[in-house]
């Protein structure tokens, strides 16, 4: 199982104020085994964490995934998954 990128229309006034745009990228589950995300990842700290679960809308939650490197991470993906 993994992700694949698609892209949410966000309505939340504040989030489209300080994006300037609409149409943001969100992962997806895939039940395709090997379908992956190519993106970066950065060392945040928890302060970050907490900063970035305030300004994501209701339409992601973070959940923790394995890269393929082996690492675990944090990821917004979408709230349904």
């Amino acid at each position: 199982m993994g992700y694949r990128i698609d892209t949410v229309e966000i309505t939340d006034p504040m989030v489209l104020e300080q994006s300037g745009g609409k149409c943001h990228p969100l992962s997806r589950f895939s039940c395709h085994a090997r379908k992956s995300v190519a993106r970066a990842a950065f060392a945040v700290s928890q302060i970050d964490l907490a900063a970035g679960d305030r300004y994501e809308v209701t339409d992601y939650h973070r959940v923790g995934v394995s890269l393929l490197s082996g690492l675990m991470t944090w990821v917004y993906v979408d709230k349904n998954a």
